[in-house]
């Protein structure tokens, strides 16, 4: 099957893109093949799991037997799982697994079942309105083998309101290099600056009005985060040298050039609901 029937691509002059939350892609590419999908962010450079060890590959199994790369995602805790929620809209707990530990995420260290899906319970998958709270907790059936130094350990959430605005972050994972471009399978991150929402709906403005407080958004020109980097990390460094977990990916242009910002969920608006669900932090 050809990526390229999926993906809307703008190419030609005076057009707008279409705003695409790049999980849903994979997904339905997913749903209609029977290998693994990989990816990789625009741009980027390789990583090791080292670098990144709370990365985790979100995959929705066929049959049981076939395993696809959907979206993302970040452990916070030895068992559970933040990730986007329209990674997750409209799945099974008993469809999906995560794997951690390996640069490429047809391999892994460590393979555990998704038990239960907390989605936020104010989502909304109406890009009309910024995809609002895209946000969900996965339980794990069963806990990770954190190490500190290794490759698969958690990475530490935001204080309530903890803002990073022009702060140089990470942004990691393993989306298509470009709309409907290639898809390698090695872990890959790129570093951009974040930016102020007020710049980030300025950039937007030609195309949407609705970049909401609960949104952070990176920009850097020809970066970006494309298909299948949904529910990965936003990670930056706060002022003690500690990495946070600032956003989600969430949603951005279709076309995936660096040409208008990623938008991102932002974690330290979620603080407390997240808190409230998982009670592991």
């Amino acid at each position: 099957m050809k990526v390229l029937l999926l993906i809307t691509v703008v190419a030609y002059a005076g057009s707008t893109p279409t705003i695409v939350q790049p999980g849903r892609i994979l997904r339905e590419l997913a749903d209609e093949q029977d290998q693994l999908l990989s990816g990789k962010i625009v741009n980027g450079q390789n990583a090791q799991i080292t670098e990144f060890p709370w990365q985790i590959s979100l995959q929705q199994g066929f049959l049981g037997l076939i395993w696809s790369h959907i979206c993302g995602g970040n452990i916070i805790d030895g068992k559970w799982i933040l990730t986007a929620a329209h990674c997750v809209d409209g799945q099974t707990a008993g469809n999906l697994r995560i794997r951690a530990g390996a640069n490429a995420h047809a391999q892994a260290t460590q393979t555990v079942s998704v038990s239960r899906i907390i989605m936020h319970p104010q989502y909304s998958a109406v890009g009309a309105d910024g995809y609002p709270n895209d946000i969900a907790l996965l339980e794990l059936s069963s806990s990770l083998t954190l190490t500190n130094g290794g490759s698969v350990n958690k990475i530490a959430m935001p204080d309530a309101g903890e803002n990073f605005d022009y702060k140089s972050c990470n942004i990691s994972g393993w989306g298509l290099t470009s709309g409907g471009g290639s898809s390698p399978t090695n872990l890959l991150y790129v570093t951009m600056q974040v930016i102020t929402n007020s710049e980030c709906r300025t950039r937007w403005q030609s195309v949407t009005s609705t970049i909401r407080d609960d949104h952070i958004c990176i920009f850097e020109e020809t970066k970006s985060a494309c298909n299948g980097d949904s529910g990965g990390p936003m990670s930056c460094l706060d002022d003690t040298r500690t990495h946070k977990l600032a956003g989600l990916t969430s949603w951005g242009a279709s076309s995936c050039d660096g040409t208008y910002p990623s938008v991102y969920t932002r974690i330290s608006s979620f603080r407390s609901w997240v808190s409230e669900q998982c009670n592991c932090f």
